[in-house]
């Protein structure tokens, strides 16, 4: 697993619970910074990562999954939708208790190399033999940067776009209820949302401060 990503130019992690626990929370702020992976969060029931990691891309798995060679699931049962068309020669990683999901009737996701575990112990260990290798790692990064920036910078100006059009929408759109609960809420306080406004549009700082619904969880 740590040689198909450090050999990847554009590798991704895709994760909805992977952050959950405080220790897993900070392994994958730490796993995201030193191996230079992108992280976003599909159909997110908690907040896996802060929001200020410059490598976190919050909801926007469309924007990154298409482009990328190299795929990450982490507690994910379902990391994509069929919108999405992923490379040809994309590799996968499944990481879970169980990357198997033996317990579903029915799931179509592949994997090339699935590893047993949760986050906060398959993280560092990942981690850690992703580092060891430090000259590859280092041209790994070279190469990434520019692409990871040209990225981060379009997901950025989609979400002020978000903003700016619901500063005037009436009734109040979702996006400035969370901007406005941005502006008041303190670090530790934590939101509850039942589909009413975009993860995107929330800050987020310490483990444990969301919490949602999956994206069946109203039928």
């Amino acid at each position: 697993a740590a040689e198909v990503i450090l050999d990847a130019e554009f590798p991704i992690l895709l994760t909805t619970a992977g952050g959950r626990e405080p220790d897993a929370f900070q392994a994958l702020d730490t796993f995201a910074t030193k191996c230079g992976v992108a992280v976003a969060q599909v159909f997110a029931t908690d907040v896996n990562l802060p929001t200020a990691n410059p490598l976190n891309f919050g909801g926007g798995w469309m924007q990154l999954a298409g482009q990328a060679d190299a795929i990450i699931v982490l507690e994910s049962a379902v990391p994509w939708n069929n919108r999405l068309t992923l490379r040809e020669d994309v590799k996968i990683i499944q990481i879970a208790a169980d990357p198997f999901y033996q317990n579903y009737p029915l799931r179509g996701f592949p994997a090339d190399i699935s590893l047993t575990g949760t986050s906060s112990m398959t993280l560092p260990l990942l981690t850690e033999a992703i580092t060891a290798s430090k000259a590859k790692l280092s041209k790994a990064l070279d190469k990434r940067r520019k692409a990871q920036k040209e990225a981060k910078a379009a997901y950025d100006d989609r979400l002020q776009g978000m903003f700016k059009k619901a500063e005037t929408e009436t009734p109040v759109a979702g996006a400035w209820i969370a901007k406005c609960l941005n502006d008041v809420k303190g670090k530790s306080d934590v939101i509850v949302n039942e589909l009413g406004s975009p993860f995107d549009a929330y800050m987020f700082y310490e483990p444990g401060t969301y919490m949602s619904t999956s994206s069946a969880g109203g039928l």
